[in-house]
C-alpha cells in the first residue's frame, strides 16, 4: 500500500484495497492465436496471474468494444467461480 495510504489507514482515515483497472484489448491477452507473440503471452499470463492472486472485490477490465467487454469477462469468469458485474451484482455474466 502507498505510504499516504497505509498512514490514512493507520490514523483512522479510509481502509482502502487496492486495485487496477486492465485495459482490456482481446488480441493482446490470447496466447492461443495463430502466430503467437511475446505480447501475447505477457498479456494472458498477467491476467491470469492477477486475477488468481490479487485480493479484490471485483475485477476492472476497460475495453473499447462491446466484444472485449464480453471477451473480458468470459476470460476472469474462466478463472474464478463468481465475478462482479456492476449492472448485475454478482454473476457469471
Amino acid at each position: 500500500m502507498p505510504l499516504g495510504l497505509r498512514a490514512l489507514s493507520e490514523t483512522g482515515g479510509h481502509d482502502w484495497k487496492a486495485n487496477a483497472a486492465i485495459l482490456f484489448e482481446p488480441s493482446a491477452f490470447d496466447a492461443q492465436t495463430k502466430k503467437i507473440m511475446g505480447r501475447n503471452v505477457a498479456g494472458a499470463t498477467f491476467l491470469d496471474a492477477f486475477v488468481r492472486s490479487a485480493e479484490v472485490d471485483r475485477y476492472v477490465g476497460v475495453a473499447s468494444a462491446s466484444d472485449g467487454r464480453g471477451q473480458f469477462r468470459e476470460r476472469v469468469a474462466g478463472l474464478t467461480a463468481v465475478i462482479r458485474c456492476d449492472r448485475c451484482g454478482p454473476s457469471t455474466c
